[in-house]
């Protein structure tokens, strides 16, 4: 089938349909305006294309302003200019949608089609999209794409032909251009860190097994059709009706969720905690001091999580003690089953069943088999679909528009979950154990060689307990910023990383300033001090460079004149400030430091760009100091 990148451009006086094929990279396009009038083979194109349509966003805008012309009789039967003010007032709507205004607009959403939309916008999780929007822009500075470049007219400008073709070589060169290089990332085609869980593969797995349109899908939405389709089946309940099932905010006391349990705690702040919790209604949080004479910790849970307060800290194995991470495995899945969380024991019997078959097949497989290899792939890629299931549903849960709501369900897996790390805790602090961090479903211990099969016995006794395994590593060192914010080497050599110290961050996350989680890395992992570590030819220009966007009612200006409000910089020896500014008001984008904008890649040598390394290096220096002189090196 083909495959066609495409996006539009919407002005009052200007329509354009750019495409891009995915194979063979080439261009083409389709324009409406005074100049020249596609509307016919534009028409005939939409109606008879039937390949993969790939857009960013185009489900919920691109498509539907397309659709908008498709469905009326003015798209054929007015002038080229109307036709276009009819798109751009649409447009406009979908942009700067008001209250009550939906229904109306989003008709256009349920278009019929000959082609197979694939919305890469949509492969990212529901609740990340509402809490963070995602531009495709910003994916390409994190893809690396040479040119950061906006719109380069405003929306509502009259275009004159000069301005048209740039206009047009915007879209066909640089948003496809980043489309291109996003869709290759989906489709396993570029080296980004990137969570499996979101490639094109899996969304073709799961069309083939489960005869899903789940192409423009993110994983909770595939989690939640996949199991709904199987209770249907086993039911015979019509699948449109259970799927708009809604279900109210259930009244419930906590202590009323784990009556089976018998939990009992020694400690008197544990069974102080233990007593208010089970006695509150539907919300508890609480912060608590524990833990032996030697290494107090702060605790803080609650019904979002349990995490310890740990700032700035370093911990280091010895020849005497030993850092312990221990993990719940799959704790949401084993908890969804162990605690029973479905409203339908149908759907417990499905989910089961997918658990099942990732222990008892696709990972021994994927041991069995020759990483790469097509039997190894094959056993990966059945894995990804099994953990997309485990891991989407306790999302759903939790979510007021999802049939499978349960807050009961969802509390008792997460409180859980809480029980077992608490309960793990106390028996490691009244064994003398210290505990220095846990959080949602692991813990960190430092125990003492000799007493390590105590300590061992302890979390078998919990294990049977609450019919959990524990996954187990030993750090030789772990760095702690927060309990968040982490780099540890583990015995095999292994780093593991988490927040500010990741230096290859997902897809979709911030990629601002990665030379200083490298320089911290060199420091705490390799003790190399930053002033000799940053000089590495190896780091690449990116590595220096941030990238900051302001909102409407701000401009920004650097070296004197106006510049776009998405910009790409790094900090150089006698650079520019860069300002936002409102009204008659100055604000740094970097106060202090002069950069250079950097939104077109030029290759060249590191030491030609005249990066002022005193900046990174003073960041840099800020934490250590903060994590040294905080920690005092908890060497044991």
């Amino acid at each position: 089938m083909k495959q066609t990148l495409t996006d539009i451009e919407c002005y009052t006086t200007y329509f354009l349909l750019g495409c891009k094929d995915y194979k063979d990279k080439t261009k083409f396009s389709f324009e409406i305006g005074e100049r020249i009038d596609q509307r016919k083979e534009l028409k005939l194109f939409l109606d008879t294309y039937n390949g993969f349509w790939i857009t960013f966003n185009g489900i919920h805008y691109d498509n539907m302003v397309l659709a908008y012309g498709q469905q009326n009789n003015w798209w054929m039967h007015e002038s080229a200019l109307y036709a276009c003010k009819r798109l751009k007032e649409y447009s406009d709507k979908i942009i700067h949608l008001e209250d009550g205004e939906y229904k109306e607009v989003s008709l256009q959403k349920y278009h019929k089609w000959q082609f197979t939309n694939i919305d890469l916008y949509l492969y990212w999780a529901k609740l990340l999209r509402m809490s963070k929007k995602i531009s495709l822009k910003s994916l390409g500075i994190q893809l690396g794409y040479p040119v950061v470049q906006e719109l380069p007219f405003p929306p509502d400008m009259i275009l004159e032909k000069d301005q048209i073709e740039e206009l047009k070589h915007y879209n066909l060169e640089h948003d496809l251009g980043i489309l291109d290089l996003l869709t290759q990332a989906f489709d396993g085609k570029l080296k980004v860190s990137l969570g499996a869980l979101g490639t094109i593969q899996l969304r073709q797995q799961v069309v083939k097994d489960y005869g899903l349109n789940a192409w423009s899908m993110d994983g909770p939405k595939i989690a939640s059709e996949v199991l709904l389709k199987d209770y249907c089946t086993k039911t015979k309940q019509d699948i449109n009706s259970v799927r708009n099932r809604r279900f109210d905010r259930e009244e419930f006391k906590f202590g009323d969720l784990f009556t089976d349990l018998n939990v009992q705690f020694e400690l008197p702040e544990l069974k102080k905690l233990h007593l208010d919790w089970c006695n509150s209604r539907n919300e508890f949080s609480r912060t608590f001091v524990t833990g032996t004479a030697k290494h107090p910790i702060k605790v803080s849970c609650g019904v979002g999580g349990i995490h310890s307060v740990n700032s700035n800290e370093i911990y280091v194995s010895t020849n005497t003690h030993s850092i312990i991470t221990d993990d719940i495995a799959a704790m949401y899945p084993t908890n969804i089953e162990n605690w029973k969380a479905f409203r339908y024991p149908e759907i417990l019997e499905s989910y089961v069943q997918f658990k099942t078959k990732r222990i008892t097949e696709t990972k021994p497989g994927m041991k069995a088999n020759p990483k790469g290899s097509p039997e190894w792939t094959n056993f990966f890629q059945q894995d990804l679909f099994y953990k997309l299931i485990l891991n989407g549903v306790s999302g759903l849960l939790d979510m007021e528009h999802s049939w499978l709501r349960s807050n009961v369900g969802i509390m008792k897996v997460r409180c859980g979950g809480q029980l077992i790390l608490l309960t793990l805790m106390e028996k490691c602090i009244l064994n003398d154990i210290d505990v220095i961090s846990l959080n949602t479903d692991g813990l960190e211990v430092i125990v003492p060689n000799d007493s390590m099969h105590i300590y061992l016995n302890l979390v078998t006794q919990v294990e049977r307990q609450f019919n959990v395994s524990f996954e187990r590593e030993k750090y030789n060192k772990i760095v702690y910023s927060s309990v968040n914010d982490y780099i540890a080497i583990l015995e095999n050599g292994n780093l593991k990383k988490k927040g500010m110290f990741v230096t290859d961050p997902e897809l979709g996350n911030s990629v601002n300033f990665l030379i200083i989680p490298k320089l911290l890395e060199q420091y705490f992992i390799h003790g190399i001090a930053p002033e000799q570590a940053i000089t590495n030819p190896k780091y690449h220009i990116y590595d220096f460079c941030a990238s900051q966007k302001v909102d409407r009612t701000f401009m920004v200006e650097w070296n004197g004149e106006r510049q776009q409000r998405l910009n790409r910089y790094y900090v150089k020896r006698n650079g520019s400030y860069l300002y936002k500014c409102k009204d008659k008001s100055k604000h740094h984008m970097l106060k202090g430091w002069g950069v250079q904008l950097y939104n077109k890649h030029e290759d060249r040598p590191l030491d030609q760009y005249n990066i002022d390394y005193r900046y990174y290096i003073s960041e840099v220096r800020k934490i250590i100091s903060t994590i040294e002189n905080h920690n005092q090196l908890a060497l044991f």
